[in-house]
């Protein structure tokens, strides 16, 4: 039985593709590397902020004949993250399905999380904005743990966090038979199988739908507008 869900957020809860690219544009052109389309930056996400920057950096280099010290990332990284927290919600939207799925699946009494390689402070941003944070028991970003998504940190981070005060109202503990990851990209699945959880693929996030079906995950939606309680109860 199935007695958590956890969530990746870029392209699972929320479609913020525009407002990444822009923010990592406008960051690139603070710092004279110039721009990006919109589907040369979104090709990176999933891996957090640095991964992310480092790649289109790259890109970025390669296509402009241009260099750069790595040493700047860090610099570069934190004016990203400033930017994007201040502009996370320009263009954003939530998927459709989105409310109505975490609405079903809190009258079950099934805990939520999300586990996401983005800064919490941006996820919070945006889950303020879309008045959903209430539905989230815990919030898991990459400042919390020592390594992110593949590794199995975050979902473990997340059910002990669970764990402490569900056991401390005299509740069973919960195991990882009994947590389902819900992400659109392999790395999800990955960390779901590290964990020893069950593992949700969406194919029509930001993420690479090729990468998620190679990862063979329990089962897949195209959308959260697919997924409902009813495929919990059935599948297991």
């Amino acid at each position: 039985m199935i007695r958590v869900v956890l969530f990746d957020f870029d392209g699972v809860i929320i479609d913020s593709s525009k407002d990444i690219a822009a923010a990592v544009n406008k960051t690139f052109s603070h710092f004279g590397y110039g721009e990006l389309s919109e589907t040369e930056i979104i090709k990176h996400v999933g891996h957090g902020a640095e991964h992310l920057l480092a790649c289109c950096l790259n890109d970025i280099c390669i296509k402009n004949h241009k260099s750069f010290n790595p040493e700047v990332l860090p610099e570069i990284k934190k004016w990203y993250i400033d930017y994007y927290n201040s502009h996370a919600v320009v263009d954003t939207e939530i998927y459709p399905g989105v409310m109505e799925l975490l609405y079903q699946l809190s009258l079950e009494d099934i805990r939520m999380g999300i586990v996401s390689n983005k800064p919490i402070k941006v996820t919070e941003t945006i889950l303020e904005h879309f008045d959903i944070i209430d539905y989230f028991d815990v919030m898991v970003g990459p400042e919390l743990i020592k390594e992110i998504k593949p590794a199995p940190d975050g979902i473990k981070l997340a059910v002990d966090t669970i764990n402490k005060w569900i056991t401390a109202i005299g509740e069973s503990e919960i195991t990882p038979n009994q947590v389902l990851m819900v992400g659109d990209s392999g790395v999800d699945v990955k960390a779901a199988k590290n964990f020893g959880a069950f593992s949700c693929g969406v194919l029509g996030g930001i993420g690479n739908p090729e990468g998620v079906r190679a990862e063979n995950p329990t089962f897949l939606v195209n959308t959260l507008a697919e997924f409902s309680m009813d495929d919990i109860k059935r599948i297991f």
